[in-house]
């Protein structure tokens, strides 16, 4: 729905909101590549799949749990010791209590150690009668029917009073978890599930880390993810007061490259000990953001502008960035503000809080969209989004996504922002800098803003397809992981 709002003169403001599961043709049509493509734009069809999955373990009817696995699970777990197992576990951590997924979840294609096909992993918390918490992991794969198999799954238990037990222990020295900073990845990955259960709110960061914060400790955590040189590698902040003075201990481990983990830990400074990363992107997108979102449009009045001069008309903008769009932020944990303007061909660069690029508004129409991104990741080269064709000779992957599960309040520009972060991160994985665009459908067409973009794209409001294409490099057989 959209709600108007006077914010600041001249400054009108509609908001939007949507939550959705997008739809695409048969997966029996797919090939590869489009089974990955689907298996990015489904993460609430495979949330709703893994919840009910775990909700089929919790009550005991194991056999139509053990049903719902793929053939290599079964033959890693023979049905008799998957349920002793399971068994084991329902009395010793009791009854579920409650469940909530703690992401939306990664897609892979063929990742290692995994029989070929498109994956998707999600992460749960959840809450048993006689456990603190408990974090359980699942990879979900993509069959050629369409349909969905479990193929793996972990947990990390917390017995009553462990999480406690972990803050006390947390509470006892300045942060440093093992005796030295080296240490295995396999210790590493040990950390960062112990972590997971402490966190209050978690991030990415635009440095290629993962940001988790423990409000109660009094600490953030920030572990690098891949892409990070300093890969495996993690920094704890705390708030401290010695002997009345107040400050922030700072201490970190890594399981890879010593000098690049020296390097990062030099840079890292104290503030983000309780800095919520807020990341505000002009013209761009991050790739992999999460399904929930928000969308502000904001139109600057023609009349009035040409009277303004740039340090007033940035005033303006700098005084919604602190008044409307930050704060909204924060109050929906959203990790990305994302300003997108339709610049046309008389467009004038104003400079906004926080960003390094200057926002590009045409005179005739200046207005920009305002879309809020949870979770995802800043790509490091950018991706050129347009109307054009890809030339010939060339191996191109395209993608086609039809709007056949909004609802029809929902603004058409939504379902096009949500699938587009997932479009930019498949054109980058496979190499690819430029990203054709094309819309098919019927009725009357809506304009979409989009990164890059002169001018809007026309996306129609009924039977809406919209259709993506990108170059295959050629030296990235494996694009999608």
């Amino acid at each position: 729905m959209r709600h108007a709002a006077t914010i600041v003169p001249a400054l009108v403001l509609a908001l939007s909101a949507f939550v959705f599961s997008p739809c695409a043709r048969a997966a029996d049509e797919l090939n590869e590549s489009d089974k990955a493509l689907v298996a990015q734009a489904m993460p609430t069809k495979a949330i709703e799949f893994a919840s009910h999955w775990f909700s089929l373990v919790a009550a005991g009817d194991y056999a139509a749990a053990y049903a719902a696995t793929t053939s290599d699970f079964q033959k890693d777990n023979p049905l008799e010791k998957w349920i002793e197992s399971e068994r084991e576990f329902a009395t010793k951590a009791g009854k579920l209590l409650g469940q909530a997924p703690m992401s939306s979840g990664m897609s892979e294609l063929n990742p290692k150690g995994a029989p070929p096909g498109a994956y998707f992993t999600v992460y749960f918390s959840a809450k048993f009668e006689n456990s603190d918490r408990c974090c359980e992991g699942i990879r979900i794969r993509l069959e050629n029917d369409g349909g969905l198999h479990v193929s793996a799954y972990q947990r990390t238990y917390a017995g009553k009073g462990a999480v406690q037990t972990l803050r006390e222990l947390q509470q006892e020295y300045t942060g440093a978890r093992f005796p030295t900073e080296r240490i295995t990845k396999e210790e590493m990955d040990g950390y960062y599930a112990e972590i997971s259960m402490l966190a209050n709110w978690h991030g990415f960061a635009k440095d290629n880390t993962y940001v988790i914060r423990d409000e109660e400790g009094d600490a953030s955590y920030i572990f690098t993810v891949p892409g990070h040189p300093a890969h495996p590698a993690v920094i704890k902040l705390r708030q401290m007061v010695v002997q009345g003075i107040s400050g922030v201990g700072k201490t970190g481990h890594f399981a890879g490259d010593e000098a690049a983990y020296r390097s990062w830990f030099a840079s890292v400074a104290p503030e983000r000990a309780t800095a919520r990363p807020i990341l505000v992107l002009v013209d761009a997108i991050p790739s992999d953001a999460v399904i929930f979102y928000r969308q502000i449009d904001v139109k600057l009045p023609p009349e009035k502008i040409k009277d303004m001069s740039d340090v007033e008309i940035e005033q303006g903008l700098a005084e919604l960035m602190s008044s409307t769009l930050m704060p909204f932020a924060k109050e929906h944990d959203t990790q990305f503000i994302c300003l997108l303007a339709a610049k046309g061909e008389d467009a004038r660069g104003f400079a906004i809080p926080g960003s390094e690029a200057k926002l590009m508004l045409s005179m005739k129409n200046p207005a920009f969209v305002a879309v809020f991104y949870k979770g995802g990741r800043i790509e490091t080269s950018p991706v050129a989004f347009s109307t054009g064709k890809p030339g010939s000779g060339r191996s191109v992957i395209s993608m086609s996504l039809k709007n056949m599960a909004a609802p029809s309040d929902t603004p058409l520009s939504l379902w096009v922002y949500f699938n587009l972060a997932r479009i930019q991160s498949a054109a980058a994985k496979a190499g690819s800098s430029e990203v054709f665009l094309a819309t098919s459908g019927t009725g009357k067409t809506v304009p979409v803003t989009i990164p890059g973009m002169k001018e809007p794209l026309q996306v129609f409001e009924n039977d809406s397809e919209l259709k993506a294409s990108w170059y295959a490099d050629p030296d990235k057989p494996n694009t999608w992981q």
